[in-house]
């Protein structure tokens, strides 16, 4: 069987997952180094304490970003609820001055991200999480497209353009939806 692979009594496979969810409000918490790698040690003790298997793991200054392996007995949700749950405990505990941030005590919020990967879809994962220091430059770069914020010239130099939905590709989204 191939290590991905957890066998149990009667049970035998894998379940991956893909996590990821942000800190309330979107503050941008984790901007700083110490920060950031207390974050990482906590969510790599939450996730060694319940039986979690890390695959890869990226902290950005507003949100988190896992792929896993989780028990076959445990819902993906309950997995992202104990991530979540003992990191902020963890972090709290030892930088008790982000607690002002947070006076209701809840470093996350409420919302998840939850994605099953497939053998084929590992990779792709994987290497998407990895990127997203790639991927979040882009937007420093470029501004948000949703904002109505002024945006940044691109590296070559070309103006940042979205393109707006006609009305045709609209009724077209209808009528496939």
């Amino acid at each position: 069987m191939s290590e991905r692979y957890t066998k149990r009594q009667h049970a035998a496979g894998g379940s991956t997952w893909h996590f990821e969810w942000c800190t309330k409000y979107w503050y941008k918490v984790f901007t700083k180094v110490p920060l950031k790698n207390i974050c990482l040690i906590a969510l790599s003790e939450a996730a060694k304490r319940h039986g979690i298997k890390i695959e890869v793991m990226d902290v950005e200054p507003d949100h988190v970003h896992m792929v896993v392996h989780i028990p076959l007995i445990m819902s993906p949700l309950k997995a992202v609820g104990l991530l979540k749950g003992f990191s902020a405990r963890i972090i709290f505990a030892l930088k008790p001055r982000l607690r002002y941030l947070y006076p209701k005590g809840s470093l996350w919020s409420p919302g998840k991200f939850v994605a099953s990967v497939g053998d084929v879809d590992i990779k792709y994962v994987v290497d998407y999480v990895k990127k997203q220091k790639i991927h979040h430059a882009k937007y420093f770069i470029l501004g948000n497209p949703r904002s109505g914020a002024k945006r940044r010239s691109c590296p070559a130099g070309q103006p940042f353009r979205a393109r707006r939905m006609s009305n045709s590709d609209v009724k077209l989204n209808k009528k496939i939806g």
